[in-house]
């Protein structure tokens, strides 16, 4: 908390952006997009497909967790994005494998991780040979 208190920031996280010598404190991701990027474009909102939901409930019913996963990852590939928060969610990241269609896995690092958390991320990295952004 040391760089915070230089800082006058008593939250976390919070982000420090060096540019040229000027250094700029975030405590807000968008306000650093917003800052950073004024004339982006935001991407659309539009899922993959429009998903009638009460269809879909009526095909999976009954099906096993493998093929409900199959039939969103058929669906939307990379654009479906499985949290990863630990020993808890290998089992969806090893069916997700195991389906054979891209996906994206992705993990909330606050920068108060347990470094074994860390190192089993990276276990699960190199076993299933996969990305975890």
């Amino acid at each position: 908390m040391k760089l915070g208190a230089k800082y006058g920031i008593d939250v976390a996280p919070f982000f420090i952006v060096e540019d040229s010598d000027e250094k700029t404190v975030f405590t807000s991701i968008a306000k650093f997009l917003k800052q950073t990027f004024p004339d982006a474009k935001r991407p659309s909102r539009k899922a993959a497909g429009a998903v009638d939901t009460q269809a879909a409930l009526d095909e999976l019913q009954g099906q096993t967790p493998q093929e409900i996963v199959n039939w969103a990852l058929s669906r939307y590939g990379n654009g479906c994005g499985f949290a990863f928060s630990g020993a808890e969610d290998v089992a969806l990241i090893d069916m997700a494998v195991k389906s054979g269609h891209a996906f994206a896995v992705f993990c909330l690092d606050t920068g108060r991780l347990h470094p074994e958390t860390y190192h089993f991320i990276e276990r699960v990295r190199d076993h299933y040979g996969i990305e975890i952004s």
